[in-house]
């Protein structure tokens, strides 16, 4: 985004087609959508006014409860039409400026980067640092999303543009949660990841080396002593300037003995294993796919669930993939029938 990008950029007809393009992608099988579309034009046009005259409103999100790998999570959800378009008109204009103040050394919900590409960086370091890479620091945030303060977000995001309009256009937005940010809205993941660009670009300063990904981070270093010292300044910058707590589980550890548990595996300077919570979970949903398949019951989901834990295992070390592989995927593989295209896909990724 332009520093002097308007609220008018946002609000712009042609960045509302393409807005509902991006959001109904994969999606245009849903009743809101089919519905959306018999009266597409009229409604961009309504929606395209309600942003300039500043009437458009967030609606009332509708919550709801998931269990995440034995962690429950408050899950909270927009209408497609206005709010999924609006989000999206919002963050095409955002995106570009939050990627120029995004650091290298963050990797969830940015463009291009991920898991794997925090998994990359992370074992770059312990490969190439490690006498600085000796020891670890893990730490995350205590109910990171529902604990960002919304006064020092709307503070970071004027640092993003200078229009005023568009500025209560995002406060909005942000106020219309009342405490934190909401797990599940598309603008939420760049929110709570810009939280974080200052602690990042502090620690760059005092020449840290670490990873983050969201608010889970592995900051390494040679000794114990220069990692809990650096923790308390970590602690005093996260509570003092953001208001945010650190769980009580953070910990400092040696590298070569224990490896870095980190965004689903267990990362040594010489080898990388899935996590062992993750190899159970890979364990029990291959076993059930692998039911289906001897019942000829093979479907999508079984097909999104192999291909899933193929990606998994494909990032782990050549020995280790190959275990992994010739234990649990290669079996259903072989017994699925009539998918040539299928397993060699899948076959390409692993092996």
């Amino acid at each position: 985004m332009k520093k002097n990008a308007t609220l008018a950029d946002v609000a712009n007809h042609g960045n509302l087609v393409v807005a509902h393009a991006n959001a109904k992608r994969g999606k245009t099988h849903y009743r809101a959508v089919k519905t959306f579309e018999r009266s597409k034009n009229e409604l961009l046009h309504k929606l395209e006014e309600s942003i300039l005259s500043g009437t458009y409103h967030t609606s009332p999100y509708k919550n709801r409860i998931i269990d995440d790998s034995g962690k429950e999570r408050l899950i909270s959800k927009l209408p497609y039409y206005p709010d999924r378009i609006a989000h999206w008109s919002l963050m095409m204009q955002l995106e570009p400026e939050f990627m120029d103040q995004f650091s290298k050394r963050s990797h969830a919900a940015i463009p291009g980067r991920g898991i794997h590409t925090a998994l990359y960086q992370t074992r770059n370091i312990l490969l190439r640092r490690p006498d600085q890479a000796a020891y670890c620091l893990k730490l995350d945030i205590r109910k990171y999303f529902q604990s960002v303060d919304h006064d020092v977000l709307k503070m970071k995001i004027r640092k993003l543009t200078e229009d005023e309009l568009l500025l209560r256009h995002v406060d909005e937005l942000i106020d219309s949660f009342s405490q934190g940010l909401p797990i599940g809205n598309y603008p939420s993941q760049y929110f709570a990841n810009y939280y974080l660009t200052g602690f990042d670009n502090w620690l760059e300063s005092k020449g840290v080396l670490f990873v983050r990904y969201m608010d889970d981070v592995s900051i390494f270093g040679p000794t114990t002593e220069y990692l809990r010292d650096l923790f308390q300044e970590i602690r005093h910058y996260l509570e003092d300037g953001l208001n945010v707590q650190i769980k009580d589980n953070w910990q400092v550890f040696p590298v070569g003995v224990r490896g870095v548990d980190f965004v689903g595996y267990r990362v040594f300077p010489n080898r990388v294993l899935i996590r062992k919570s993750t190899l159970k979970r890979m364990r029990r949903r291959l076993a059930t796919v692998r039911k289906h398949v001897e019942a000829g019951m093979f479907s999508g989901s079984d097909r999104s669930c192999l291909a899933s834990y193929s990606g998994w295992v494909r990032y782990c070390t050549p020995k280790v993939r190959s275990g992994l592989f010739n234990s649990y995927v290669k079996p259903i593989l072989d017994q699925i029938p009539d998918n040539a295209k299928f397993k060699e896909k899948i076959y390409k990724q692993v092996t």
